[in-house]
C-alpha cells in the first residue's frame, strides 16, 4: 500500500481522456502524459536499438540506470539523482527518501525493454515543475517499457539535462510536501 501511495505523489499523471489533445505533439507535454501512455506505447523502439543512436550523454544515463538497477549501486543511484532534489532529504523527511532508495534498488527491470526519451517543451517545463513538486524544471522524460499487447507495464522518470561543465542527465525526485509525507506515512 506504501507503493502504491508513493508512486501516487510521486508520479502524477494528467486527468482524464477527455483533456488529451487530438494530435501527438513533437515534444512531451504537461498536458500529453496519458495521451502517451494511450497512442505510444506499441511505438518505443528496444532499447539495444535505440542506445546506440542517443546522444553519449543520454546513453550513459540509460546504461548507469540500469547497472543500478542489475547490481543495486546506491552510489551510482546518487549520482544519478539531480543534486537539487538531493537537497531536499533531511532529517524531517529522511524515512520517505530511504523508502526511495530502497525502491529504486529493488524495482524490477527486464533484460529486454523498450525506451524513449522525450524532450519536454521548454514553454511547459515550470508549469510541469510545479505541478510534480520537482525542485527544478524537468527538461526530459524517459519511458522504459515491457511486456506487450494490453499488459504493457513500464517507468516513466523526469530527467533534467544540465549543460554544464558538460551535458549530462539527472533524474529529478519530488521534494515531499506535508501532504506527501503525510500520505507516505499513512498520517491520515
Amino acid at each position: 500500500m506504501r507503493s502504491l501511495l508513493l508512486l501516487a505523489a510521486f508520479l502524477p499523471l494528467a486527468a482524464t481522456a477527455a483533456e488529451e489533445p487530438a494530435n501527438i505533439p513533437d515534444r512531451f507535454g504537461a498536458e500529453m502524459t496519458n495521451h502517451y501512455l494511450e497512442e505510444n506505447r506499441q511505438k518505443a523502439p528496444l532499447a539495444s536499438e535505440l542506445l546506440p543512436k542517443l546522444p553519449k550523454y543520454q546513453r550513459e544515463f540509460v546504461e548507469n540506470y540500469v547497472k543500478v538497477k542489475r547490481y543495486q549501486d546506491d552510489v551510482l543511484l546518487r549520482d544519478l539523482i539531480h543534486p537539487e532534489s538531493r537537497k531536499c532529504e533531511n532529517d524531517d523527511n529522511v524515512d520517505y527518501f530511504d523508502y526511495l532508495r530502497y525502491f529504486y534498488l529493488h524495482e524490477e527491470l527486464p533484460e529486454v525493454f523498450r525506451l524513449q526519451i522525450m524532450e519536454i517543451d521548454p514553454k511547459k517545463q515550470a508549469a510541469l515543475q510545479k505541478r510534480l513538486g520537482m525542485p527544478a524544471a524537468p527538461t526530459h522524460v524517459m519511458f522504459i517499457e515491457y511486456g506487450e499487447g494490453k499488459m504493457i507495464e513500464g517507468l516513466q522518470r523526469f530527467l533534467r539535462e544540465e549543460k554544464e561543465p558538460e551535458p549530462r542527465l539527472y533524474e529529478l525526485v519530488k521534494c515531499p510536501d506535508e501532504a506527501t509525507l503525510k500520505a507516505f506515512r499513512g498520517d491520515q
